[in-house]
């Protein structure tokens, strides 16, 4: 049988059999869990920009080499 013992932590007990750490407060992972959601969402949108960047960058390359081919067949 499990039982739990009070910390000096008041939104966390102690799981006595493997000494586990239980958060009792709700509100408090429901905005960690958010939290995490939104870092992931920047970190997702970072990385997109970082790949646009690659793209734009490609294709001024592109760009360059095309008009030097044109302004050396004129």
């Amino acid at each position: 049988m499990n039982t739990v013992a009070k910390t000096e932590k008041e939104d966390f007990l102690r799981d006595t059999s493997n000494h586990a750490l239980i958060n009792t407060n709700v509100n408090a992972y429901k905005n960690y869990i958010q939290q995490r959601e939104s870092q992931k969402r920047v970190m997702d949108i970072e990385e997109e920009v970082i790949f646009l960047k690659k793209d734009v960058t490609d294709i001024k390359e592109m760009l360059m080499i095309l008009i030097k081919q044109t302004n050396k067949e004129n």
